[in-house]
């Protein structure tokens, strides 16, 4: 339970600052030259390899769980298909 909070609230600060940066670089409301712009880009795409990241170890963690909702989505409807192709609804 801890690993996947501490993931969250990664995933919560990186989305964050891929963001912030994001409608910064947009819409241009920093100052300091080139630099600046240079360390918010870096900011920007280094946050959006952290959610990356983040999103494959959270599918990875989570794999059984979607395995087990997509067989019952699937099944359900292989069920309801079945059921109307024989008249037994």
């Amino acid at each position: 339970m801890k690993k996947h909070y501490v993931l969250d609230v990664l995933l919560f600060i990186a989305a964050f600052l891929c963001i912030f940066t994001g409608i910064i670089l947009d819409f241009r409301f920093f100052s300091g030259g080139r630099n600046a712009k240079i360390m918010l880009k870096n900011w920007h795409i280094y946050s959006g390899y952290t959610i990356l990241a983040g999103l494959v170890l959270h599918l990875a963690w989570h794999w059984s769980w979607l395995q087990g909702a997509t067989r019952l989505l699937i099944g359900n409807k292989a069920k309801s298909k079945a059921a109307a192709e024989t008249g037994r609804v």
